[in-house]
């Protein structure tokens, strides 16, 4: 459980105090075990939420080995996924409980910027309308 803001943890946004990235391979592996997900064609989140602890959020960004990309295909599919995130900043610090979530692409195709865009705003409000009606 985390208690605590460590020097290594690196906010997404400079100055933005509540989320920040996702790193460790161990973390990783526990939101996807234990975790809860919501996809959108070949946007997946998936959520492990926490109770207690500090009040903030980490979000990872991951592609699936299925389509067997090389690696630069891989990490700028991972770029524009964070880059939609970003652009939903808002989105993240109003509606996203504090826990880990994982932005995962598992689509079979090098995707545009817009394409990534619209997926991850439509999980995020798959997110947020599942978290209101609960």
């Amino acid at each position: 459980m985390l208690t605590e803001i460590t020097m290594f943890m690196k906010p997404l946004k400079k100055n933005n105090k509540k989320v920040f990235v996702l790193k460790k391979n161990s973390s990783f592996k526990k939101i996807f075990s234990l975790g809860f997900s919501f996809s959108s064609g070949d946007i997946v989140l998936m959520a492990l939420l926490r109770e207690g602890g500090l009040d903030i959020v980490n979000i990872g960004f991951a592609v699936a080995k299925k389509p067997s990309f090389n690696s630069v295909k891989k990490n700028r599919i991972k770029r524009l996924l964070k880059e939609a995130v970003l652009k939903n900043i808002v989105f993240v610090n109003e509606y996203f409980s504090p826990g880990d979530y994982v932005v995962l692409y598992s689509g079979s195709y090098l995707p545009s910027s817009e394409q990534v865009s619209r997926g991850v705003l439509s999980t995020f409000k798959k997110l947020s309308t599942n978290k209101l009606n609960t």
